[in-house]
């Protein structure tokens, strides 16, 4: 595996693997390296281009189910974020397709929570050719009362094959309509700070950022701190717990 993909997998998706956090947003130098990290990843986890550049590959792996509560309760609760993302063109309209199925997502089992149980059971190197989830439960991810078997992953789905870098046009789903109009706005000259909130951030800290410009935050940690301290320490502290147990893998 190519140090760089390691490093990625083991600082920027180890929340998001193990169901902490909803998506995590890094740099790629290139197509190749998208290419290695898609064909590692669980087929549960989706993996998205915000923007190119000289630089190389802006992209956002996430959950889409979790992405989907993560926003949808943001959305609810918070009529500042609400704002926000209405003034940047989100489709907020297209919301009320979620609260259907927002119950069911909230008792969805997730690889994270403490009724899931152990997350790695396994702590081996991973070969060339192989993916994360041949070494995780592959059941641990499904829905309450599903012991469906086959060749799954620790999501619970079939293995996918890698995707190209350019994603399918016509993607159904309001997530993605989401995701759309996010990528759209990283081509305009300001970053857009709403990411945050895509990132699972609390709503008080990316409002918050934005009001400050940055400046005058209570902490700095995984990201800039303006309201629960405890709160954000407690979260910083999972998420490095996180980062140790995906070492594992690799060691």
């Amino acid at each position: 595996m190519p140090a760089e993909i390691k490093r990625l997998i083991v600082n920027h998706c180890g929340p998001v693997l193990m169901g902490y956090k909803p998506a995590a947003m890094f740099m790629l130098r290139s197509e190749d390296a998208y290419g290695s990290l898609s064909g590692l990843l669980p087929a549960c986890l989706e993996l998205m281009v915000l923007r190119k550049s000289e630089g190389g590959l802006l992209v956002l792996v996430f959950e889409k189910e979790k992405l989907e509560k993560t926003l949808l309760e943001a959305i609810i609760s918070n009529e500042n974020i609400r704002a926000v993302l209405a003034g940047k063109g989100y489709p907020l309209g297209a919301c009320g397709a979620w609260r259907k199925s927002y119950e069911e997502m909230r008792d969805f089992t997730r690889i994270g929570d403490p009724a899931a149980g152990r997350l790695l059971r396994f702590a081996h190197k991973i070969p060339k050719n192989r993916r994360l989830g041949d070494f995780l439960p592959y059941n641990c991810h499904q829905t309450k009362g599903s012991q469906e078997p086959g060749n799954r992953d620790f999501c619970g789905t079939k293995h996918r094959k890698n995707p190209p870098v350019q994603q399918a046009p016509g993607r159904m789903g309001v997530c993605f309509g989401f995701l759309d109009r996010l990528k759209e706005q990283f081509t305009s000259s300001q970053f857009p700070h709403e990411v945050g909130i895509f990132l699972g951030y609390p709503a008080d800290d990316v409002l918050g950022f934005v009001e400050h410009n940055g400046q005058n935050y209570k902490l700095c940690g995984y990201w800039k701190v303006y309201g629960d301290v405890e709160r954000a320490k407690a979260c910083f502290r999972q998420y490095d717990e996180c980062r140790e147990r995906i070492q594992t893998l690799f060691q």
